[in-house]
């Protein structure tokens, strides 16, 4: 299986976000990986951070786990770069001549309609 996240620079520390169904199994050992290399995996091991309610009823699916160890990204060579984190925060950086990209249904975990468009 696969999954999507952007790498995050904090105050010095990295995280990893994605989706909280995708980050869900290390909560019950499961271990997940990240390529740090075309042909080399990372182990992917930290503190995870996210509201634990229910995920059957909670309208945000977004997890957090905070990278630790050795081997954090950035991974140039499979073009995982870090992502400042000001310029998350709205205000904080010019975003003039930038382009950003945001994919999926959190709120309502939905499918697309190709038909309808929606």
């Amino acid at each position: 299986m696969f999954g999507t996240a952007l790498v995050v620079e904090h105050r010095g520390s990295i995280f990893l976000v994605s989706a909280k169904h995708v980050l869900a199994p290390l909560a019950s050992g499961t271990d997940l990986y990240v390529y740090s290399t075309p042909r080399q995996k990372r182990h992917l091991g930290g503190q995870i951070t996210w509201n634990t309610s229910d995920s059957s009823t909670d309208s945000v699916d977004i997890g957090v786990l905070k990278l630790e160890g050795d081997g954090v990204p950035p991974f140039p060579e499979v073009g995982c770069e870090l992502l400042r984190s000001s310029l998350l925060a709205p205000g904080t950086e010019e975003r003039d001549g930038k382009y950003y990209l945001a994919v999926g249904y959190p709120a309502t975990r939905s499918k697309s309609t190709r038909n309808r468009r929606s």
